[in-house]
């Protein structure tokens, strides 16, 4: 695993990097170990590497925009939604995040308000 030097998170830092499916696989267990997090391996289609993405986030919304107008993340169910703010708040990347329906698409969203 390496950090990435083109692809960013949603905070705007290096996302963790895996040359291999193989390796983004052990990298989801391990997270799952660590953190009871359950995690999926994806090749991204910008770097050709693989990343980590939450289990049951279905990527970005194509309709809602957060507060600096980016599309908004888009996850498949309530669960999946919350187990990925219980995730972000463990980390320390925010205090609070509720869960609330997209009133667009047939998903959940995260807020911080």
């Amino acid at each position: 695993m390496y950090k990435s030097t083109t692809c960013l998170t949603v905070r705007g830092e290096p996302c963790s990097t895996y040359y291999s499916e193989a390796e983004a696989l052990e990298g989801a267990k391990y997270v799952k170990l660590e953190h009871g997090t359950d995690m999926s391996p994806y090749q991204c289609s910008k770097c050709g590497d693989w990343h980590l993405k939450h289990a049951g986030h279905l990527g970005k919304c194509s309709f809602c925009k957060d507060a600096n107008g980016n599309p908004k993340e888009l996850y498949a169910t309530y669960e999946a939604a919350k187990r990925a703010a219980s995730f972000a708040i463990e980390k320390g990347d925010a205090v609070y995040l509720e869960v609330y329906k997209c009133p667009c698409s047939n998903g959940y969203h995260l807020t911080h308000s």
